[in-house]
């Protein structure tokens, strides 16, 4: 499993963005990065996020879990989320078959 600190740090520099860069955006000074990227210190509960938010990504993929993919529904209405969940069936089918 990867740890926090090594996946913020490839999160920021696939974004081709420096430790004061993210530090602005999160609001949190350039040193509290450096911490959490050389995995001496964890973020907030808030900073976090923060964290999730501005990269677009899950808490789980943000502690290390590759595996777990989260599906946001907000808004969609009861037959489309259904019809989602059928067509993740279908993929997972079609895996099991290959």
């Amino acid at each position: 499993m990867v740890d926090f600190g090594h996946r913020l740090k490839e999160l920021r520099r696939g974004q081709g963005i420096t430790q004061r860069q993210l530090a602005d955006a999160l609001y949190v000074s350039k040193s509290m990065i450096s911490s959490f990227e050389s995995s001496t210190r964890l973020p907030s509960h808030q900073v976090l996020m923060r964290i999730r938010n501005y990269f677009n990504v899950s808490m789980d993929f943000l502690y290390g879990y590759p595996k777990a993919i989260g599906l946001d529904v907000t808004g969609l209405s009861q037959t489309q989320t259904e019809l989602l969940r059928g067509l993740v069936g279908e993929f997972r089918r079609g895996d099991a078959a290959t």
